[in-house]
């Protein structure tokens, strides 16, 4: 035989081998459950309490403060814990700040470490009490740039990742943020 088509066919079945790895795995990662990530997409309104699972929560309020180059996001959180938790895809962790975050279409704003207990004058949250199941205030504070942000749509959204079962699923709750 000539050696081109003998490389011909090497090159073929290397391709079509290659083609079906990529199939099996696009497979089994649709059809594999611990790979959903949000499974449920929720819309929330201001002063609603919200029973999502082992967590009550309600955005009590909210004030968006634009400056020269930045807009702050201030939000007042109620929350409890009914129940067990797994927060950043790990077993048992209580941390529900790294879940919540403010989005524009260009940029997503993680929380500021400027929490506080709204209940106390500028008291840190005591996290003791939420594991207790004891309601709790905070007020999380989202910085955003303004380059990154559309001043036409004035589109921002709050969004708060709450896992529904196991370490790999949850709950999206979101409420668009009107100023």
């Amino acid at each position: 035989m000539n050696f081109k088509i003998i490389k011909k066919i090497i090159i073929a079945i290397l391709a079509l081998g290659l083609i079906s790895v990529f199939i099996l795995k696009y497979i089994h990662i649709n059809n594999n459950n611990s790979y959903l990530g949000v499974t449920k997409k929720i819309l929330i309104t201001k002063n609603t309490t919200i029973k999502a699972h082992n967590l009550n929560f309600k955005i009590k309020d909210y004030k968006v403060i634009p400056t020269k180059d930045k807009l702050f996001v201030g939000l007042d959180v109620e929350i409890q814990k009914t129940g067990a938790l797994n927060f950043s895809f790990k077993e048992n962790n209580t941390n529900f700040f790294d879940n919540m975050y403010v989005s524009s279409p260009y940029y997503t704003a993680p929380y500021n470490h400027s929490i506080e207990e709204l209940n106390s004058e500028n008291s840190k949250m005591n996290i003791n009490l939420f594991n207790q199941g004891k309601l709790s205030t905070v007020h999380l504070t989202f910085e955003i740039n303004k380059k990154f942000y559309n001043l036409k749509t004035k589109k921002l959204i709050y969004y708060f990742l709450v896992p529904t079962d196991g370490l790999h699923k949850y709950t999206k709750y979101y409420l668009p943020l009107i100023y």
